[in-house]
């Protein structure tokens, strides 16, 4: 009897996420989990390959595999060649999400090769994302378990100290303001003109979000300050801050 474990579960539920997201000719549907052996003898060597760690609650690391063909696509690209990492980033995005909260690290090119031998000894979750004519791309989740109470032992030795925080207050973060978000084709986004207009999923006169290096903390409405624009906050999401930073 095979045990499904929680982790294989939301990596199945955010697969077809992933397929669409990819930048393919042709409209791709996940299929069933796979063993490393099974990918290993269907992955073509000619493959590539971007992968990134994820850092969170549940640390871990993302791999998406394509073929040949999308690869070259990519590289011939109307809008000029296309960087695999860039391409594929918004699809490990999705696939981030099976790991839970976390953000994605650097997104690296690699080989069909180096990617198997990346996720060979791991207990990951494979599952290929089929094409008209086979597999045309393989998406792969591992996560690193620390060892049991690691975690609790060392925030026991390592209480947070006030003097820390004081330390950070002089770094610089990067807070971005987001009306929306859409998703489009490659198709879609290559027919773009000047006066196209661009639905975005959310509604006229909803907050946007204000965001500290990608992470959500607040929203707010668009105002408009001496000529700039400026966002006024309604709701504050994260409390973590604290109340004299």
């Amino acid at each position: 009897m095979t045990t499904i474990t929680h982790l294989e579960q939301d990596v199945v539920a955010t697969a077809q996420t992933v397929a669409d997201l990819l930048p393919t000719s042709a409209p791709l549907a996940a299929g069933q989990v796979m063993s490393l052996d099974e990918a290993a003898s269907s992955i073509p060597q000619d493959a590539v390959a971007a992968h990134a760690e994820v850092l969170g609650a549940q640390a871990g690391s993302v791999v998406l595999v394509v073929d040949r063909d999308l690869a070259t696509a990519l590289a011939d690209s109307p809008m000029g060649p296309l960087p695999l990492v860039d391409a594929l980033r918004p699809a490990l995005e999705a696939l981030r999400v099976a790991l839970g909260v976390g953000a994605l690290g650097q997104v690296m090119e690699t080989t069909a090769a180096g990617a198997v031998d990346l996720l060979r000894g791991r207990d990951c979750t494979i599952v290929p994302l089929q094409g008209p004519e086979g597999p045309a791309a393989w998406l792969a989740v591992f996560a690193a378990q620390p060892a049991a109470g690691a975690i609790a032992a060392a925030a026991e030795e390592r209480p947070a100290s006030p003097a820390g925080m004081e330390l950070l207050q002089d770094v610089v973060m990067e807070l971005s303001a987001e009306l929306g978000r859409t998703t489009m084709t490659v198709r879609e986004l290559l027919s773009l003109q000047p006066g196209a207009v661009v639905e975005l999923d959310r509604l006229a006169g909803s907050p946007a979000d204000l965001l500290v290096n990608g992470r959500l903390i607040a929203r707010g409405e668009v105002v408009v300050v001496d000529e700039d624009y400026a966002l006024k906050i309604t709701e504050l999401i994260s409390s973590t801050l604290p109340d004299n930073a």
